[in-house]
């Protein structure tokens, strides 16, 4: 068997886009929509200052709590309403978007890292590395998610990077035993033993062979996982604890229209909207994803 050839059931980099490709060609309708929805939110957030008028922080008190358009005493220049300060909740929900998408893009980027390379140390190596990883991974996954980021996040003070630093922090021991059990199967195959036969150093060996083949099983676990980042993100910022005011965030969003519910149901609603949408969005496309790559592909 050549060296360079991907292991039974593992596809390696160019099965990822084989797999996608033919996948596309049979989408599912609902994998579509998640599809077309998500290119529609990260457009909308990349470009929120050229697609609204009004700043999300600006405070207008004489409009305050203004309505949607579509309802009455509503105004074509505040389509989603204004909040309990006359902020334009339209522009509130785009720059909002922005800053959801952002945590948990970098915090996925950061964590998946972290969480890959010390899997692919782990699994390859084993002994007392995985021994004394693999207890560290079991100690931190066995602790309340939440209630782990809340301590973190209130211990460190509330700021975009700390959420982005609590969230990497949480991530990183799923990814790490994702990976590091694709590499306990992997570094069995014929083409690992003779790279190694033939002297390729560790490093190589790992780069050029394990991490290729763990790849797909590395984006279907990201993919999952970045809609509980969303979540995880506006759950802190709700209780204060993440995104500081009056920072536009999906999650203060909605604790700033808890209190007015009553009189102004649309603060809290849209983005709340936003906040499942997104999540059912990533869970959608991370079930999608994990059928067309490997249908064994699963969390363990």
């Amino acid at each position: 068997m050549s060296m360079h050839s991907a292991p039974v059931g593992m596809p390696g980099l160019s099965a990822i886009v084989r797999g996608v490709i033919r996948g596309t060609r049979e989408m599912p309708p609902t994998v579509l929509v998640c599809v077309f929805l998500l290119v529609t939110l990260v457009l909308s957030a990349m470009f929120a200052p050229l697609l609204v008028d009004h700043s999300p922080t600006y405070q207008d008190l004489i409009r305050r709590m203004q309505p949607p358009a579509w309802v009455e005493g509503g105004s074509a220049d505040y389509l989603l309403g204004t909040d309990g300060l006359g902020r334009d909740m339209l522009s509130r929900l785009l720059y909002g978007g922005r800053i959801s998408l952002a945590v948990a893009g970098l915090a996925m980027l950061f964590g998946a890292s972290f969480g890959t390379l010390l899997g692919l140390w782990a699994g390859y190596f084993g002994g007392i590395v995985d021994a004394v990883v693999m207890r560290v991974v079991d100690v931190l996954l066995a602790l309340p998610t939440l209630l782990v980021a809340i301590v973190l996040a209130v211990a460190i003070g509330p700021s975009f990077w700390n959420v982005v630093f609590v969230v990497s922090f949480l991530l990183w021991p799923k990814i790490t035993r994702q990976i590091r059990g694709e590499v306990l199967a992997v570094k069995e195959q014929d083409y690992v033993k003779y790279a190694e036969g033939i002297g390729r150093s560790r490093l190589s060996v790992m780069l050029r062979h394990l991490l290729p083949n763990v790849t797909p099983s590395l984006v279907v676990v990201a993919t999952l996982e970045l809609g509980h980042v969303v979540l995880l993100e506006a759950s802190l910022s709700f209780i204060g604890a993440g995104i500081p005011p009056p920072n536009p965030s999906w999650g203060v969003m909605v604790d700033e229209g808890r209190a007015l519910l009553a009189t102004g149901w649309w603060l809290s609603l849209f983005p709340g909207l936003a906040i499942m949408v997104t999540v059912l969005i990533f869970n959608t496309l991370g079930d999608w994803l994990r059928d067309i790559l490997d249908p064994r592909l699963k969390l363990r």
